[in-house]
């Protein structure tokens, strides 16, 4: 829904305005903001705090953060109309955060798979958060959680591994693209614009993203790198697809634990 915007646009086939689409999209995008940040945040809370006296302070604490990850300054600043991708990446954190810390706590596999999905999800909606999401979110929250189980006598090694073990398998899904990015940096091919790029500029042109972008988990960079191969780009094409829905598919319909391990691996 996120993306619909662009192409009601210009066909509106369910006979909307343009204007009207526009803002159909600023409510679902806000909606969905403000929404899986109250969900999160409840959840991360009702996991601490067990017992039914907490849970009329927890709904509204998480009312709250919902509201306020939703309309601080920042995000009232930075989200325009065609920022989707940088939206949709921005909404994702609050759920990051949770399964991440989840996994850190409960090390089965779905909850990993999970973190790692949403991981990928949100830097194929904006390549800001490659830098952003785990220097300033996920390696402070490990550095506490090891701190909190030093402190109480508790090993510290699961949770490393278990961050390891997301970071590799979120570097396995998108090496596809990384690969390629770093590959044509390392060429010295990078288009370079003959103005100067002002942090403006920067923040809009990076925050637009495509929805085939983001089903392929594929990030989208400014300036511009054409991820395209020298030879098979129908295969590439196709395979940039395929492979993304067939690991996202096998978590949704596998039911059985040893072998959805070994098919998503």
């Amino acid at each position: 829904i996120l993306y619909l915007g662009p192409f009601l646009s210009l066909t509106t086939p369910l006979g909307l305005s343009p204007l009207m689409v526009e803002k159909l999209s600023f409510l679902v995008v806000h909606f969905m903001i403000g929404f899986l940040a109250y969900i999160a945040s409840y959840k991360f809370l009702i996991s601490r705090f067990a017992g039914e006296k907490h849970k009329n302070s927890i709904f509204i604490a998480a009312l709250v953060f919902g509201f306020f990850y939703m309309y601080n300054p920042h995000m009232a600043q930075g989200l325009g109309l065609t920022a989707w991708g940088y939206a949709f990446s921005y909404s994702l954190i609050p759920l990051i955060f949770y399964y991440y810390d989840k996994s850190l706590r409960d090390t089965r596999f779905h909850n990993i798979l999970i973190a790692r999905v949403l991981i990928s999800l949100a830097i194929a909606g904006t390549a800001q958060f490659l830098v952003g999401l785990p220097f300033f979110i996920l390696l402070p929250w490990l550095l506490f959680v090891s701190i909190h189980n030093l402190k109480f006598h508790k090993p510290v090694f699961p949770a490393i591994r278990t961050s390891l073990l997301i970071f590799s398998l979120w570097l396995a899904l998108s090496s596809y693209w990384l690969y390629m990015t770093m590959l044509t940096i390392g060429s010295g091919n990078t288009p370079r614009p003959d103005y100067v790029l002002t942090n403006q500029m920067l923040d809009v042109f990076s925050s637009t993203a495509s929805l085939t972008n983001v089903v392929r988990l594929m990030s989208s960079w400014w300036p511009w790198i054409d991820l395209q191969p020298n030879s098979g780009e129908p295969i590439w094409t196709f395979l940039s697809f395929v492979i993304p829905i067939t690991v996202v598919l096998s978590i949704l319909l596998i039911r059985h634990d040893k072998l959805k391990f070994e098919l998503i691996i």
